[in-house]
């Protein structure tokens, strides 16, 4: 079986508005301003591991610093799971001092998410 173990993709809200949000997320805009930087969707994805032989992939977002965009980010990659037959998998990034980052990991854990 192969498994790609570390896949971004991109939900909607946050390629629509990655210009504002780079402003504030400086990883985040280094990341997108750069040449190799491709946005990816799940269904990209999906598209991708059918191409390649790929039989699972575990997605996650973009680690911010704001527990906002990474819930934005959780929400899609779970939902995006739940609705792939298993093809998925949904890693979840919270920041790791913001208050509630726990609260976030029991949240998505309880919807299904593996990491």
């Amino acid at each position: 079986m192969i498994v790609d173990t570390h896949v971004h993709v991109y939900p909607p809200k946050i390629r629509e508005n990655w210009k504002e949000i780079a402003e504030k997320e400086n990883y985040f805009g280094t990341l997108v301003r750069g040449a190799a930087h491709k946005w990816g969707t799940a269904e990209e994805v999906l598209a991708a591991m059918e191409e390649d032989g790929v039989e699972q992939s575990w997605i996650c977002g973009f680690a911010f610093s704001d527990i906002e965009l990474c819930r934005i980010c959780n929400d899609y990659v779970i939902e995006a799971a739940c609705s792939s037959n298993g093809r998925l998998k949904a890693l979840i990034v919270v920041p790791p001092l913001a208050r509630g980052m726990e609260d976030e990991i029991a949240r998505c854990a309880k919807s299904g998410a593996i990491g």
